[in-house]
């Protein structure tokens, strides 16, 4: 049974990832790790205990406009809706104690599940900022949590079925997304192209964010 799944998902991904990666070569993974590697860095110079409080470089007002509304895609990408007004109504320390208190629970053996719970700040920080800056801060351990990203681990791992992979705990979800980089490893080995294990989860997702608006003139996603 395993072999079959994995048969169904090789093909998926055989289809959709010479279209998201249509010049795939060495060149274009080194890239993307290096963009990863970068961003990494910085969260990590910035979410740093050091940093964040034996400093005066970094205020939780600067913090809110210089971090979450430039560097955090799903915060930066609020703008229009609820997330940013109120951002700014929320005190900035409160923000910062919360999204550090989840990074250093990361570095623990805390399930993934209360591990995001630390970070969650009411109608400003949700699962997909969250989730978000665990994987920029840890890039092999965790994945972002999104709407395109669970389109796409549902077109391949559930025959589509949103509902199933929404049903997932985070602690699943990033085990399903282990199983589907696995895959997606094997079809990049397959042009002699070697993808750095802290790089794995950052390709994935950029496999699926695409995959749906690659799809769309002949998959469903519903």
């Amino acid at each position: 049974m395993d072999d079959l799944i994995h048969l169904c998902i090789d093909t998926k991904i055989d289809q959709v990832a010479c279209m998201v990666f249509p010049e795939l070569n060495q060149q274009l993974i080194d890239n993307y790790c290096q963009e990863i590697n970068s961003v990494t860095e910085y969260y990590r110079n910035v979410l740093n205990e050091n940093t964040i409080y034996s400093s005066d470089e970094w205020t939780g007002e600067r913090f809110k406009q210089d971090f979450l509304m430039t560097s955090v895609l799903a915060v930066r990408q609020g703008r229009q809706t609820e997330i940013w007004p109120n951002l700014k109504k929320t005190s900035g320390d409160l923000i910062v104690d919360c999204l550090m208190d989840m990074v250093e629970s990361a570095k623990t053996t805390m399930s993934p599940d209360e591990i995001v719970s630390k970070g969650l700040v009411p109608k400003v920080i949700g699962v997909e900022a969250a989730t978000e800056i665990l994987h920029k801060y840890f890039p092999g351990k965790f994945v972002t949590r999104n709407e395109k990203l669970e389109s796409g681990l549902a077109y391949f791992v559930f025959n589509g079925d949103k509902a199933k992979v929404a049903e997932l705990n985070y602690a699943d979800y990033i085990k399903q997304m282990d199983l589907l980089s696995d895959r997606l490893d094997e079809y990049i080995k397959k042009h002699n192209i070697h993808l750095a294990e802290s790089c794995r989860f950052y390709v994935l997702e950029k496999l699926l964010s695409r995959a749906e608006e690659v799809l769309s003139t002949e998959t469903s996603f519903s």
